[in-house]
Formats: C-alpha cells, structure tokens, sequence
C-alpha cells in the first residue's frame, strides 16, 4: 500500500513541529530550502498520524529516528513495543510525499521528481548507473527525454536500496534494474536478495517506484 498526497493538501502542518524530536528538529534545519524542510516535514507528519491510528496511541508517542541518508525506524514507549508494526518508507521530493507500507516484508519507495539534465547529470550516471543503464539514458533524443528516463530508472534504484535497508551503504552501479532486453526489470537481484519492483503512476504529476522482499509466500 501507497498513502500519497501534496504538502499543500495537509492541514496544520506546521503545528506538527510540537511533535518532532530533537534529532528531527536538527535534521529539518538541514535543509537548504523551504520546499525541502516542508517536504520532510509533511512525510513525519503521515508517518506519525499512520502509525498513531495503528497502534491507538497519541502522535507524541511515536519517535521517529532522523539519520541523513539512513532508513526512518520507530522507537515506541515500552508499552507499545510489543505490537506488530508495518514495514515502511518515506519518499518526499517537489512537493509530494510519499509512504510505503507492507504487512510484514522490507519496502522502499521513491518519488524523485526534479532534476536538470547537464553536463553534471551525464557525469553522475557513469558513476550510479551501469553502462546498459546509462546508455538506456543517452539513447533519448531530446534534454526532456533523458531527464525523465534519468529519473525512472533514479526511483528504481532508490526504492530498491531503501529496501534493503542500506541505502547509500549499497552502491546503485552494484545492481541493476534493468532485464536482459533493456526493459525495467519486476524482479531485481541487490544485496544478496531478490526484491519485487513497480514502477506506477500515483498521479497524473507524480510518479513512484516501489520495492520489497521477493518471497514466494508473499505473492
């Protein structure tokens, strides 16, 4: 399951500061711009509030860790850790946000939406993405072309390291996401595991890509 919505469409945002601890207050002042901080701001928001109906207790309960570049994990008060909890991730970029949710095996989505496409963004594929991946890029005529198949095959590398837990600990050239005729792959083979990969259109504006544990029990 996917909850996904704009910033904009939230209500009392910026009164959900009372709830953030003081490792995510430090990582909000992180951020270089206002679209940025308001971003990571409405994903703790949903985050709290989804977990907050879960497990019946009040948002202020649920501490959510705020590591840069690491996975979000919970840490509930001791009468709460004894609850089956979901697997999740959180995805927020251009003014949307995103969270992943399933039952019981690891998840990750990514909702990357923004990017130039320069002389910097070819340089940076040589090092993310492996030669078929980047020739896949460079093979679109156009600036407009490029960026976005940059950006498909961004968020499905991304949903996949989220997934594994990793993050950027798990090198994108390492793996790919791509089958043997080029075509974005349903299953993709990254640190040791195999993981199930989508790639859906949440809106007409935003677009995700979604990974999890691949397990035959699960399907």
């Amino acid at each position: 399951m996917i909850l996904y919505a704009q910033t904009t469409e939230l209500n009392d945002l910026h009164s959900h500061r009372r709830y953030l601890n003081s490792e995510e207050s430090e990582r909000l002042k992180l951020f270089r711009s206002t679209e940025a901080a308001h971003d990571f701001l409405a994903a703790r928001m949903l985050t709290r509030l989804f977990h907050a109906r879960w497990l019946s207790c009040n948002p202020d309960e649920i501490r959510i860790t705020a590591r840069e570049h690491c996975k979000p994990e919970l840490i509930l008060p001791e009468g709460l850790r004894t609850r089956d909890l979901p697997c999740f991730s959180i995805s927020h970029s251009a003014g949307w946000i995103a969270i992943a949710i399933h039952r019981e095996l690891p998840i990750g989505v990514d909702i990357e939406l923004s990017t130039t496409c320069s002389r910097e963004l070819l340089d940076t594929m040589r090092q993310i993405y492996t030669p078929t991946e980047a020739a896949l890029v460079a093979t679109e005529h156009d600036d407009e072309g490029r960026r976005r198949r940059f950006l498909t095959l961004w968020r499905a590398k991304e949903a996949v390291m989220k997934a594994t837990g990793l993050g950027f600990a798990l090198p994108p050239i390492s793996f790919t996401v791509l089958d043997v005729d080029g075509k974005m792959n349903s299953t993709v083979d990254a640190s040791g595991r195999v993981w199930r990969l989508e790639c859906v259109a949440l809106t007409s504006e935003c677009e995700a890509a979604c990974a999890w544990e691949h397990r035959a029990s699960s399907e």
